[in-house]
């Protein structure tokens, strides 16, 4: 699927990642803040392979990448 429609999956709760990324331990997903976040609004949490959780930045190729799946 192309990030649009990965970007769909995720603003309904799924997690997606690229085919292409070699670690199956990392994808990204919609983070919601809740009454207790300092986060005033929905970003895009990127799960790296070590475990840890950061915000994710869309690199342009991954923008226009139609390797996206559910993970």
């Amino acid at each position: 699927m192309n990030f649009g429609q990965a970007l769909r999956q995720m603003t309904a709760g799924q997690s997606v990642k690229r085919g292409g990324w070699d670690n199956l331990n990392q994808w990204i997903y919609v983070r919601n803040p809740d009454p207790n976040s300092d986060a005033g609004q929905s970003y895009i949490v990127h799960r790296q392979p070590n475990g840890m959780l950061i915000p994710w930045v869309a690199p342009h190729v991954d923008l226009l990448a139609e390797d996206w799946i559910v993970a």
